[in-house]
């Protein structure tokens, strides 16, 4: 830095794009869209995506929901209607 001020201009485009990286952290942390993700249901498969940014399919005949944290109970209800729609029962507060 050369101590000079930095023109409006420039402090305009630096808090346009500050605010556009804020909003999109908030988007990406958004529970419900996590889940939509990670989760896929189709006919009697369930898909799960793995870290590796790949998926596990498999046909459970049980599939057991466990959240934690703050955003835990937004993350099982995210699940539930996806889960109901293709038939599976649920339990537990959703």
């Amino acid at each position: 830095m050369t101590g000079q001020a930095t023109p409006l201009s420039d402090l305009a485009g630096l808090r346009a794009g500050a605010l556009r990286l804020f909003q999109a952290g908030v988007e990406a942390a958004d529970p419900e869209k996590a889940v939509a993700r990670s989760l896929r249901v189709a006919d009697a498969s369930l898909d799960i995506r793995l870290d590796t940014g790949g998926w596990r399919t498999g046909r459970w005949r049980q599939v057991r929901v466990a959240s934690f944290g703050k955003a835990a109970c937004t993350m099982a209800r995210a699940a539930a209607p996806e889960m109901r729609a293709r038939g599976r029962k649920l339990a537990g507060p959703t």
